[in-house]
C-alpha cells in the first residue's frame, strides 16, 4: 500500500486524500515522523476536511510537535462549528 500511494503522489502531488492515505500505512507501520510529513501535504490539498486535520492533530501530539498540535487544534474547531 505504501508503494501504491507514493506512486500517486509522485505522479500528482495535490492528491490530498492520497497523501492522508500515505500517512495512515505510515501510522500503521509506526513510522510517525513519515506520516507527520504527509498530512502536512494533506491539509495543505484537503484544507477543509476536519478527519485530515483531527489525523494532523493526533500524529503531532504523539510527536510532541506542540506548535503543529495546536495549529491542527484550532482547525479541528474551526471546521467542526
Amino acid at each position: 500500500a505504501k508503494n501504491a500511494f507514493s506512486r500517486v503522489v509522485a505522479l500528482d502531488d495535490e492528491k490530498g486524500e492520497a497523501w492522508n492515505n500515505l500517512a495512515a500505512v505510515h501510522l500503521h507501520l509506526r513510522n510517525h515522523k513519515e506520516a507527520l510529513g504527509a498530512l502536512e501535504y494533506a491539509v495543505k490539498h484537503k484544507r477543509k476536511n476536519w478527519k485530515v486535520w483531527e489525523n494532523y492533530l493526533t500524529t503531532a501530539l504523539h510527536l510532541r510537535e506542540m506548535a503543529k498540535a495546536y495549529k491542527g487544534l484550532e482547525h479541528v474547531i474551526e471546521l467542526r462549528q
